[in-house]
């Protein structure tokens, strides 16, 4: 990935007519309207509006309490096995503030407690409201798979291993995420 189309250096980048996209959500609705013969969102406003409420959720709720808790439990210790000197500085080569700060509180391993409480209570309100959406439809956006279905099951398959007590009481989400783990684009 080149610096001049993706300054940031994170995440998946589309170029397409000499056109640099980022931002995994909003490439997804390039591809919707680009190939409208295989619609990832509604065609109705309606259903347009829940998919980019969905979209909101996700990544003011959800991503950053998925973000913390996989951190804790999979960066946190593989940085350890690392040389601290070599992290420290990929980390002040790193393009932005929000990025050099995230990967340092896993290097300290800076997680408080408060703030791991406050990631699992995120990821409990975030199974909640799937599983109340999933109580009108099997989809969280209408009647068919979505980018919304899409974007929260990245968010809640790894609850399963990472805070496994946010999923017992939510049988529709775990049919939904099954549902979902199934389907060839995901496997």
């Amino acid at each position: 990935m080149e610096v001049k189309h993706n300054p940031e250096l994170d995440g998946p980048i589309l170029v397409q007519g000499g056109t640099a996209m980022t931002e995994s959500f909003f490439i997804s609705l390039f591809l919707d309207e680009a190939f409208a013969e295989k619609p990832l969102r509604p065609a109705d406003a309606h259903g347009r509006w829940r998919v980019l409420t969905w979209a909101r959720f996700s990544n003011e709720v959800a991503a950053p309490a998925v973000n913390t808790l996989g951190a804790k439990k999979y960066l946190v210790p593989a940085l350890k096995t690392r040389d601290r000197k070599a992290v420290e500085r990929a980390i002040a080569e790193m393009p932005t503030q929000e990025q050099k700060t995230g990967w340092q509180m896993a290097l300290d391993d800076a997680y408080t407690d408060e703030v791991l409480a406050d990631s699992r209570r995120k990821a409990q309100i975030a199974v909640k409201k799937v599983e109340d959406a999933l109580a009108n439809g099997e989809f969280l956006a209408g009647e068919r798979y979505s980018r919304a279905d899409i974007d929260m099951y990245a968010m809640l398959a790894p609850l399963a291993d990472l805070t496994p007590e946010t999923l017992p009481d939510a049988p529709r989400t775990k049919a939904w995420l099954a549902t979902l783990a199934s389907r060839p684009a995901v496997k």
